[in-house]
């Protein structure tokens, strides 16, 4: 069982339980691991034996470390990337000191020996001591954060600003007592603890690590209520399907990191990210981030003893330096982050065309005005769907249209795509109720069939509630949750018909709508194509007195 998180936060979720806090005096040790990043970013280039190599590395540097720590009456309470926060509970200051210089000397006679791993390189460590008020907190509901910050957690890591590999320095308030240290005592994580602060899949986490492509989020939280605000942002970034890396304390205040892409990973990393920060900048306030993305170091750090999963490298760095440089309210976003957001595919696409001219094959009958069905696209992150939709986009022929009604993979609701698409019709970002009467009197007054204008009238209420604008209205408060559901089915349909001369040409209603083509990944087998596609469709029934009840299957139109 992995040792994730301090024993003292176990025995304090077993005294006082989640949402609970403290205060103590203490004394805290930053170590910094001097050129462990350039060393993590040389071995990416050799691949997987490379990731191997900083495996070991990693195991050889903190084991060690952890060691002094713990033989000195301390405990880890944090792990930056390539810095640890320990922490020594009053009375224990010689207990820090020793740890210190321990910890200084043993890397001092054996920075040479790391060079196999490390391509020549060594590595070396810098230590800072400070004395003085330690707050913890535990915070969260249902999956738990923790976080240790106070003065003494500050000073530790800011006195060692400029200070040269090799070095020790104490800051004015370390007060060293003449007590022997006392190593602590410590009990195994329990399994069902560790689980309430991470994922299953770290808890049951080999020993390996390896290199993912990700995007990294550090956030910087204003002075305030660090338990409350941090809370927040935990829940908000595992909707959003981010990895809560942990929470750290230095001389610009505190700071969080969040992972998307390691150790599970999306299709769309970057485009989480970016959406994951803009929205807890939002909900929060007064915060300021930091975001970048590419290869990263990811796997367990530490030891038996203790130790965490994190992320490692220049991407890492980047972001804490974008957050840090960033002003109270920015959101600062590297340019392989953000390239993400301009939605284009560059060069030829290559492999495809057979597959392509199948799905416009399957589209033919809804370019003419004739019933049409569905493709269904289904395949691993990163196989081309996205790109195989873009082809398609340029390919439909003139006159023809589509329209992109978007699934929303973090915030899973009912009806979803129409809920984004039609909020944006109505009225954009302003989410105003005069904005969506004023779209939707144009649009009724324009449709050109008096029997369609009657059905926009009869459920606007629908289309409003849909669009995130409710409106009072005596038929949407008198009927049940079926009958909202199958009259928003009939505003959907009639708003798709009734738009089409006021929806940009790319985004325009024509037959029914498009979705995806299956794709579907096999082994490579000798004489067989690794990768081909295969179709399904089905035909929708276009009786405008028969509706599907949610859940059902359409029959069969196409076979594979």
């Amino acid at each position: 069982m992995l040792n994730l998180i301090p024993d003292f936060i176990q025995s304090k979720l077993e005294e006082a339980g989640e949402n609970s806090g403290g205060t103590f005096d203490g004394h805290c040790l930053f170590v910094d691991i001097a050129g462990f990043t350039p060393i993590a970013d040389k071995l990416m280039e050799k691949g997987k034996p490379g990731a191997e190599d900083l495996s070991v590395l990693i195991n050889r540097v903190y084991r060690p470390l952890i060691r002094r720590v713990h033989a000195n009456g301390g405990f880890i309470a944090v792990f930056g990337g390539d810095s640890i926060t320990a922490v020594f509970p009053d009375g224990n200051g010689a207990g820090a000191m020793a740890a210190a210089l321990s910890i200084r000397d043993h890397f001092s006679r054996r920075k040479e020996s790391y060079s196999r791993y490390s391509g020549g390189a060594g590595i070396e460590v810098r230590a800072g001591l400070a004395s003085g008020e330690i707050n913890w907190a535990i915070f969260g509901e249902g999956s738990l954060g923790y976080v240790f910050y106070g003065d003494a957690v500050t000073g530790c890591s800011s006195i060692i600003i400029g200070t040269p590999p090799g070095s020790l320095t104490a800051d004015h308030s370390f007060l060293e007592d003449q007590r022997l240290p006392v190593p602590a005592g410590r009990r195994r994580i329990k399994p069902s603890v560790a689980l309430r602060f991470f994922p299953d899949r770290v808890v049951s986490a080999g020993g390996s690590g390896e290199f993912r492509n990700s995007a990294v989020v550090f956030l910087g939280f204003p002075h305030g209520n660090y338990p409350g605000m941090l809370g927040k942002a935990l829940t908000m970034a595992l909707s959003w399907g981010g990895y809560w890396n942990g929470v750290f304390c230095d001389e610009k205040g505190v700071h969080a990191l969040v992972v998307f892409g390691a150790p599970v990973s999306w299709e769309n990393n970057r485009a989480r990210a970016l959406e994951f920060a803009g929205k807890v900048m939002e909900d929060i306030g007064n915060l300021k981030a930091g975001v970048s993305a590419g290869t990263v170091y990811a796997g367990i750090v530490g030891s038996s003893e203790r130790c965490t999963y994190t992320v490692l490298g220049n991407r890492v760095n980047q972001a804490a330096k974008m957050m840090h440089e960033a002003r109270p309210g920015d959101l600062n976003v590297s340019e392989n982050a953000a390239a993400v957001s301009k939605g284009l595919f560059q060069g030829a696409m290559t492999g495809r065309d057979e597959e392509l001219s199948e799905i416009l094959r399957l589209c033919e009958p809804v370019f003419h005005w004739k019933p049409g069905g569905f493709v269904s696209i289904h395949g691993q992150a990163g196989i081309g769907k996205s790109r195989l939709l873009h082809e398609l986009k340029q390919r439909i022929p003139q006159g023809s249209a589509m329209v992109f009604l978007q699934a929303d993979q973090v915030i899973r609701r009912g009806l979803h795509p129409f809920r984004r698409f039609l909020s944006g019709f109505f009225h954009g970002d302003t989410g105003s109720a005069e904005r969506f009467e004023g779209t939707w009197n144009r649009l009724a007054e324009s449709v050109g069939s008096r029997s369609l204008e009657e059905e926009l009238r009869r459920t606007r209420p629908f289309l409003a509630e849909l669009s995130g604008i409710p409106l009072r209205d005596p038929l949407l408060e008198s009927l049940d949750a079926r009958a909202r559901f199958d009259n928003t089915i009939f505003a959907v349909e009639g708003i798709l018909q009734g738009a089409q001369p006021h929806i940009p040409s790319h985004h325009r209603y024509r037959g029914f709508p498009l979705a995806r083509s299956r794709i579907r990944k096999t082994n490579g087998v000798p004489g067989k194509e690794p990768r081909r596609f295969s179709f399904h469709g089905h035909r929708f029934l276009q009786d405008q007195r028969r509706r599907h009840s949610p859940g059902s299957v359409p029959r069969p139109w196409h076979g594979q």
